[in-house]
């Protein structure tokens, strides 16, 4: 069943996949300075490598646009490469939601 998770227990009960996509509404950002209790950080905290995250609200259509083509080009595999050239073709479209994604974690941008 579903329920709500918390930041605290998704890093505590080290709850992180190797990579993680969030396109909810600012998702990376947090009322902490550090970030310390954004989405993001906290499953960077439970021990995923890697989360795809939003630093502003974005809309609903935009989101999954992006979403889309980021699974859809193989963004799994290679998160930052992907994203910053799903970035690059949806900056010349009417899609103003790409700015607010980024890539956060470790070893972010492997050699190919």
């Amino acid at each position: 069943y579903d329920q709500a998770v918390s930041a605290l227990e998704i890093s505590a009960h080290k709850l992180g996949p190797s990579l993680v996509v969030l396109s909810a509404c600012g998702s990376a950002r947090s009322n902490d300075v550090e970030l310390a209790g954004s989405l993001a950080t906290a499953f960077l905290a439970g021990g995923s490598a890697q989360v795809v995250a939003t630093l502003r609200p974005v809309s609903d259509a935009g989101a999954l646009e992006l979403a889309t083509r980021f699974y859809r080009a193989g963004g799994a595999a290679d998160p930052v490469r992907v994203l910053a050239a799903i970035q690059a073709s949806l900056a010349e479209t009417s899609n103003t939601d790409w700015p607010s994604f980024a890539v956060f974690g470790h070893d972010v941008c492997p050699k190919p």
